[in-house]
């Protein structure tokens, strides 16, 4: 589907290429269009969204508000922006200030990158681990400390707290150990 803000293409796997075209500045009418466009290529179902920017458009800061809304956000499961060089990656962490918890959200160098990672994000996920709770699982799994923990994902020893507990919860485990292995007999840490 071709718009006047934006190229989408749909893969068989049922991800959501969204290629910006050249605008130059991006107002938040043109975000609130091409959300609208975005709907209505997505017939009710939620999305698997990639997203590539222009290197030419700037995006006013109301349009990166609004884009990062929840009205904004509205029937995206998961997005990536590909982002290959420094200047993209700034513009893509400014966009993807997403404000709606629930939505996982990445920026990757390249589209074979983030198709690979939007791929990780359709699996099926029964216990609802969200991304950070996996990054923390993962990391506990390769045996990182607390603090190193805290280090790697750029948040407070607090933060990892909390995810080590949900975590915990999750899989009715008492302690790291136990979690390690209850996740791995479950699929969800491969065996070593």
């Amino acid at each position: 589907m071709d718009t006047l803000l934006i190229s989408y293409a749909v893969e068989k796997s049922g991800i959501v290429i969204a290629r910006w075209k050249p605008v130059g500045r991006v107002t938040e009418t043109m975000s609130k269009l091409a959300v609208e466009q975005r709907h209505n290529l997505r017939l009710g179902k939620n999305i698997y969204l990639i997203v590539v920017n222009n290197p030419f458009n700037e995006f006013d800061d109301s349009a990166t508000a609004y884009l990062s809304s929840a009205e904004g956000t509205k029937g995206i499961a998961a997005a990536a922006i590909v982002a290959p060089d420094a200047l993209g990656k700034n513009t893509g962490k400014h966009i993807i200030e997403i404000d709606v918890p629930c939505i996982r959200t990445a920026i990757c160098d390249s589209l074979k990158h983030a198709s690979d990672w939007l791929l990780e994000m359709m699996k099926p996920n029964p216990k609802g681990i969200t991304i950070r709770e996996d990054q923390v699982l993962k990391l506990w799994e390769k045996h990182f400390t607390r603090s190193a923990i805290a280090e790697k994902m750029g948040c407070a020893p607090k933060t990892v707290d909390a995810h080590t507990y949900s975590l915990k919860k999750r899989f009715n485990a008492k302690n790291i150990q136990e979690l390690i292995k209850k996740a791995k007999d479950e699929g969800f840490l491969p065996h070593s």
